[in-house]
């Protein structure tokens, strides 16, 4: 089965190239188009409104039972199936159970639009990270059974399609047309304003931000229906104010937000896949929303207008949302989708380092995972290079350690100081925890009872190189006092940790700091008495199958 996905940015036109692309399928001879939308149904609503003009008949296998029924008993008996004619509905169980004859049975060409396709786990392993949705599995099927020709995914948030292991065969970029607006004036609120909200409270500059607004406004909270109803109750001075949530009593007449200026307020369903015009303000409360959704939540207020867009949102929230585009920007493109799985996964790897405190995966990660670096100066070296006294005159650096050939200072008749092998640590997890660490952490700045530095001398393990077929092989052996003595050392080094002492450590104020690696190189590590900490926190993207 192809998969091709359909991409552009958030309100660009993207559901309009989707039903060209219907179109175009319901004109081709022996084919039948399939369109799943998100499964709500003002989505749907909302997609049946803009596909009403195509030249031929839409199905819907909940709503239109009976013909469809007898389309498919028609083309069991006669093996004929009406031209013009497509199928679409809600992406959801039901859905696919009613196609699953229809694609059986039916012997041309077969394809399927899959509309915000990032919400499924298509292209996701089932292993222990699969989460059980009927819906997503079907989805599966179509893929392992190969009962489709074509698959083509949409949306404006593809992170999901990234890390899937899908091979994409085709990535088409939406651009959008003249007139699109996605520049956005933040307006902050305090956490007062928002936590009013949260309660049901409209705070004073709530109320002024809603009345510099000319067109409409959108108020997107959380999912609590009261709350809601609330805020709604609380805008007495504005006349069309709107609840839009699972608990209203009737679907919404979206024609209305075509003139005046009115206040839409609800949560869940803000979203996705809908299209609320003339929308110039979003007053949004989405902290705990992970990437996909906050991002949705903010293109709500994108679009064809020629009129400033007003996002109004705290400090936090406003950091979130431009940590959030900055990564969906970076993989939204056609050469990044378009690599294989594994390469593209290296790649998300090392180019996307997203805010710590931004949540980027919802459940259906397919096992990848937000790693957090809680200081990434310590992480590793901003650079590695050869040993040279040089480095120690280098007025950017504080070198707190230095290399001396030659066994360490004895102990003993025989024996040596130092620290060496600790424990039942192999050779590498003792380079990791003792020698190649950042020189202000534990391992190398501890003190002692007396405030004296606890570890004056690191014994690196022995190594020997030599290449062979043009390639390079090392041997490491661990340094143990119980096998090894000053003259099995003495054409070795130890490194001298006492160079710069407990004040000097705490005290520098060079951009760097140097120390000395287990193979003798120097390295440059970010100097952690300058700055914060919670300035150098990181957060790496990992897929379910890094170490």
């Amino acid at each position: 089965m192809k998969f091709t996905a359909l991409i552009g940015q958030m309100q660009s036109g993207k559901t309009t190239a989707s039903i060209r692309l219907f179109d175009e399928l319901l004109q081709r001879e022996d084919c039948l188009p399939i369109f799943a939308t998100h499964p709500t149904n003002n989505v749907y609503q909302d997609w049946a409104r803009k596909a009403a003009h195509l030249d031929g008949t839409i199905l819907n296998p909940r709503d239109d039972r009976k013909r469809y029924t007898e389309i498919v008993d028609d083309l069991l008996m006669t093996g004929q199936f009406p031209e013009r004619t497509g199928i679409a509905g809600l992406n959801n169980a039901p859905f696919h159970r009613r196609l699953a004859p229809l694609l059986l049975h039916y012997h041309g060409e077969k394809h399927i639009i899959v509309d915000e396709y990032d919400q499924n786990q298509i292209g996701m392993d089932m292993n222990e990270h699969w989460v059980q949705v009927k819906r997503d599995y079907m989805l599966r099927t179509y893929d392992v059974a190969n009962v489709l020709d074509e698959m083509t995914l949409l949306s404006a948030t593809n992170l999901a399609g990234a890390v899937s292991n899908l091979t994409f065969d085709e990535v088409e970029m939406i651009k959008p047309g003249e007139g699109y607006n996605r520049e956005i004036h933040w307006e902050q609120l305090s956490e007062r304003d928002v936590e009013g909200l949260r309660e049901g409270q409209v705070r004073q500059t709530v109320q002024e931000i809603i009345a510099e607004t000319n067109h409409n406004v959108m108020i997107n909270l959380h999912d609590r229906t009261e709350v809601h109803r609330s805020i709604a109750s609380a805008l007495v001075e504005w006349r069309d104010v709107h609840i839009i949530n699972s608990k209203q009593d009737a679907p919404f007449n979206f024609d209305a937000l075509k003139e005046g200026k009115h206040v839409i307020v609800g949560g869940g369903m803000f979203a996705r896949g809908q299209t609320f015009d003339r929308v110039q303000t979003l007053i949004l409360d989405k902290i705990s929303a992970h990437q996909a959704t906050l991002l949705q939540a903010v293109g709500r207020l994108f679009g064809y207008k020629p009129y400033p867009l007003t996002l109004a949102c705290t400090q936090q929230q406003w950091d979130y949302i431009q940590s959030a585009f900055f990564i969906e920007d970076l993989i939204s493109k056609e050469e990044i989708l378009m690599m294989p799985p594994a390469q593209r996964h290296e790649w998300i790897r090392s180019h996307c380092t997203p805010d710590p405190k931004l949540k980027v995966f919802g459940p259906k990660s397919g096992g990848w995972k937000q790693h957090i670096i809680d200081d990434i100066a310590t992480h590793a070296p901003e650079y590695v290079v050869e040993y040279d006294d040089a480095w120690f005159n280098n007025p950017t650096i504080t070198m707190f350690q230095r290399l001396v050939e030659g066994a360490p200072p004895p102990k003993g008749e025989t024996g040596f100081m130092g620290t060496c092998k600790w424990g039942n640590r192999s050779v590498q997890r003792y380079i990791d925890d003792f020698i190649n660490q950042h020189p202000q952490l534990k391992a190398h700045s501890e003190l002692n009872e007396r405030g004296e530095l606890r570890r004056k001398t690191l014994v690196p393990p022995l190594w020997e190189e030599w290449t062979l077929n043009g390639e390079t092989h090392r041997e490491v052996e661990q340094v143990d006092r119980r096998i090894h003595t000053r003259d099995d050392l003495l054409e070795h080094f130890y490194i001298d940790n006492s160079l710069a002492d407990a004040k000097t450590r705490q005290t520098c104020v060079t951009p760097y700091v140097g120390s000395i690696l287990a193979d003798g190189r120097i390295a440059v590590w970010q100097n952690l008495n300058r700055g914060s900490k919670e300035t150098r926190q990181k957060s790496i993207l990992e897929p379910p199958t890094a170490a």
